[in-house]
């Protein structure tokens, strides 16, 4: 019986100016190795290289510009992805940016179960997803996935700890998806001049999905508005590419 793609160990941590090395350790082979890195700053950085020995990262996706909601702090929310055949035990990355940022954060794990490890994403149109504010609507081909969703602000309020950021299925399109939300990881620092949070969840399906809308409940931040976001699915299904895409995106978006 398929079943969704696992999480196979993480890694997180907040950061002011530049980011230290990160050590990520497995459990299994062959996973997909995926970090989520955010900054902010009064002009834009963004990751310029995820490496380690044995497993270079590439980009997937990305939202990068104008904090929506905080004129002349610029943001970058970014998935990257790699494969690893082997077991990781404090396996080292180095996540080179392109200059200094104010404060930041990163989430990496592995995942494993993807049945194609060279084209591991779902190949619907909707992803990689991006955009700003306070919802983010996408759908899969695949039935068999692992959702992946980022949230992340500049701003200058301290998220509540563990707080849920997709709320309650009531917030969803029916409310009947078989999806349910866990937070992997949740980074904040205020080491510079502004705040900075990271926000990171995951969700496994059973079935293919259409016109999911998943956003942060209005307690979480204020404004809600002041969020930019990415997300994407790593399938345990065979990847079908969609009428007229190729089977991943490399760039960004």
């Amino acid at each position: 019986m398929t079943t969704a793609p696992t999480l196979d160990g993480s890694v997180s941590a907040a950061a002011t100016g530049s980011f230290s090395t990160a050590s990520l350790s497995t459990t299994k082979t062959n996973d997909i190795i995926v970090f989520v890195v955010y900054n902010e700053q009064a002009t834009q950085q963004t990751v310029s290289s995820i490496t380690s020995s044995g497993c270079n990262l590439a980009l997937y996706g990305a939202f990068t510009g104008v904090d929506p909601a905080r004129p002349g702090r610029y943001v970058s929310l970014e998935i990257w992805w790699g494969f690893s055949s082997a077991i990781l035990t404090s396996h080292v990355f180095t996540i080179a940016m392109s200059g200094t940022f104010d404060d930041g954060g990163y989430v990496g794990f592995g995942v494993n179960g993807v049945a194609n490890t060279s084209s591991p994403w779902d190949s619907s149109a909707s992803f990689p997803a991006h955009g700003t504010g306070g919802t983010l609507t996408f759908s899969t081909i695949q039935a068999h996935d692992l959702l992946i969703s980022a949230f992340a602000s500049s701003t200058n309020n301290t998220p509540a700890s563990n707080a849920n950021v997709h709320g309650t299925s009531s917030q969803y399109d029916s409310g009947s998806y078989p999806v349910a939300w866990t937070q992997l990881a949740n980074t904040s620092t205020a080491g510079g001049s502004q705040w900075a949070f990271m926000s990171v969840y995951t969700g496994a399906t059973s079935a293919t999905i259409a016109g999911l809308t998943v956003g942060p409940p209005a307690t979480m931040l204020n404004p809600a508005a002041d969020l930019a976001f990415v997300g994407g699915a790593l399938t345990a299904d065979v990847v079908v590419a969609a009428s007229g895409q190729s089977f991943m995106n490399f760039g960004p978006i």
